[in-house]
């Protein structure tokens, strides 16, 4: 049995690996974690506040999705040393050791194909407006010839393939700033079609936060001190469910 199997094997959160699969990247909700970009903007504390509500509103969505297994991988703090503050029901997660973003996605791939998944997809975190649909669409549309793509001005939400187009990963860099354009660019040299799904946005600035305020409920008002994750407290006879992204 491989390394990767051995893996899944001991993960009842992965058992019974569907056709279909989101890989979802998370990092601790602390202040380290959160992107210069969105703390220079938004100030430590407020940032920090929005990354949490992004986080809660993207696995909402994934957990929405049809047919489909979910895999996280997450980087833990010691304040947060499993996903209870995400989700109650304490899901499994790859903890992530690996620094680079690329070489991380890349063993996230392989980590799904090699558990059995046919198909991948790749959500990100920071475009709220993204509906469940979407996601299935996309699904729905992968094979051999087609990649799905779910475009935004610089950062897809979310980019699938199948395992026969996973040497597509080795050439992009999830660094690049224009990374959807970059991403088209591949896909045209790789001569595959896309899929694409409606353009959205993410959230950045104050002009995009605000759309996104519209949007919510009035009875659920954002970044209000309750909504931060609580300090991690240990629980008695809870399984340590994580396994290290190798």
């Amino acid at each position: 049995m491989s390394a990767f199997k051995e893996i899944f094997a001991r993960h009842s959160f992965f058992k019974l690996m569907k056709d279909n699969c989101l890989i979802f990247i998370i990092d601790a909700p602390v202040s380290e974690n959160i992107r210069p970009e969105l703390k220079k903007v938004f100030g430590t504390e407020r940032a920090t506040h929005i990354y949490t509500d992004l986080l809660n509103d993207s696995y909402k969505t994934a957990k929405a999705v049809k047919n489909t297994s979910i895999i996280i991988s997450y980087k833990p703090s010691g304040k947060h040393p499993d996903l209870t503050w995400l989700d109650e029901d304490d899901p499994g997660f790859l903890e992530a050791k690996i620094k680079n973003l690329n070489e991380r996605i890349l063993s996230l791939f392989n980590w799904a194909f090699n558990a059995g998944a046919k198909k991948a997809i790749l959500l990100a975190n920071s475009s709220p407006e993204v509906k469940p649909e979407w996601i299935e669409k996309s699904f729905e549309a992968l094979n051999k010839e087609t990649v799905a793509i779910g475009p935004t001005d610089e950062t897809p939400y979310l980019f699938g393939i199948t395992f026969d187009n996973l040497d597509l990963l080795e050439e992009i860099n999830f660094f690049t700033g224009d990374l959807t354009d970059d991403i088209y660019e591949k896909i045209k040299k790789h001569r595959l079609k896309t899929q694409s799904q409606p353009k959205t946005y993410t959230v950045k600035e104050e002009e995009t936060l605000r759309q996104w305020i519209e949007l919510k409920d009035a009875s659920s008002p954002l970044f209000t001190q309750k909504d931060l994750p609580k300090e991690h407290k240990k629980r008695d006879k809870k399984k340590n469910h994580s396994d290290v992204i190798p």
